[in-house]
């Protein structure tokens, strides 16, 4: 391990590698090139949402996606199978369960 002394004496070397180091400075134009940079106005947000939709790779996979989602739909349609229920049936369950519709214009009178 290393002794004290020499820990030292590396710690001096780096503290005294600065020694000869100026003050750095900016550029030439660096405080006029900052201000025009802060003056100018930036985009708001829906006009930076418009940009970014109108890039054409996200329109064209948008308009893609949308033409993907109907094309399925109109396939579901159209192979879908009518569920095809008899009409005796559905009588018969409304009869069961007495869920004829009585108007008033109806003579008789339905009692339950």
């Amino acid at each position: 391990m290393r002794s004290r002394k020499d820990i030292e004496k590396d710690i001096e070397a780096v503290l005294g590698s600065m020694d000869g180091v100026d003050r750095a400075t900016p550029g030439e134009f660096f405080y006029t090139r900052l201000q025009a940079r802060l003056q100018q106005e930036r985009p708001g947000m829906l006009e930076r949402l418009t940009a970014f939709i109108a890039r054409p790779s996200v329109a064209i996979t948008g308009i893609a996606l949308i033409l993907l989602i109907n094309g399925v739909t109109m396939a579901k349609q159209w192979y879908a199978t009518p569920v095809k229920v008899e009409q005796a049936s559905l009588q018969a369950f409304a009869d069961e369960y007495n869920l004829s519709v009585v108007t008033i214009y109806e003579d008789e009178k339905i009692e339950p």
